[in-house]
């Protein structure tokens, strides 16, 4: 069952601008349902589709929809969090334009929700979930790699979405699998390796001739233990 009707009535009703409506928005109940059993949610910089009827709180950038959520399911807590701003919660939802997507997953990494989780164009799904060696692995892939089991990954039909989108989405689930008290400097370290990654890294100042590209996410933060940190 599709909610475009819903989604187009909200809209109306509230005065909601169509510019808002800037990306595809998850609106097949089937996989909103599948979603929303992880437990509590949070959004940021997110149109949320209707995945907030199944989840306790909200948080929007886009003030007429948060106006218009209010109004609509008073029993959900919608929250006023500005656009850099990210909600506390154990698990992350993330629906964000595809130009955001692997910035917010690299934000939620360094607060450390236990579950990322979401939708974004598989091309973004397939540059996070690269292996050493592939020309998508980045230092944003090792990051998530090295702190998080990748659950799930997995192709969303262009019917779940309103508008359809004109690429293919796809659906992630990421589970924490380790703690570690210095995320942010190891991905300091990785960003400062992966901007030349097809050099070795002994010409990079490290005792190694590794490429940053052909190296498994343990085995960089291994590095960085015994040399960067």
């Amino acid at each position: 069952m599709l909610l475009i009707s819903d989604l187009r009535k909200l809209m109306i009703k509230h005065r909601i601008p169509p510019s808002l409506l800037r990306k595809d928005v998850l609106v097949d109940t089937e996989f909103l349902e599948e979603f929303a059993e992880f437990g509590d949610v949070v959004f940021p910089h997110a149109f949320p589709g209707f995945i907030f009827r199944y989840v306790r709180g909200v948080a929007l950038d886009e003030e007429p929809m948060r106006s218009a959520l209010r109004a609509e399911y008073p029993e959900i807590e919608v929250l006023d969090t500005p656009p850099d701003d990210f909600p506390p919660g154990k698990n992350l939802f993330v629906e964000t334009p595809p130009e955001r997507t692997k910035d917010v997953l690299v934000r939620a990494v360094l607060l450390g929700y236990d579950r990322i989780y979401g939708v974004a164009r598989e091309s973004v799904v397939l540059s996070l979930t690269a292996e050493p060696g592939w020309k998508e692995y980045s230092a944003a892939a090792a990051l998530l790699q090295t702190f998080y089991e990748i659950d799930d990954a997995y192709r969303l039909p262009a019917d779940a979405f309103y508008p359809h989108p004109r690429g293919s989405v796809a659906g992630f689930v990421f589970s924490k699998s380790r703690d570690y008290d210095d995320v942010s400097g190891y991905y300091g370290f990785l960003r400062r390796i992966f901007s030349s990654k097809r050099k070795k890294l002994s010409n990079l100042g490290y005792d190694n001739d590794r490429r940053p590209f052909e190296i498994p996410p343990e085995d960089l933060l291994e590095l960085y233990e015994t040399t960067a940190r």
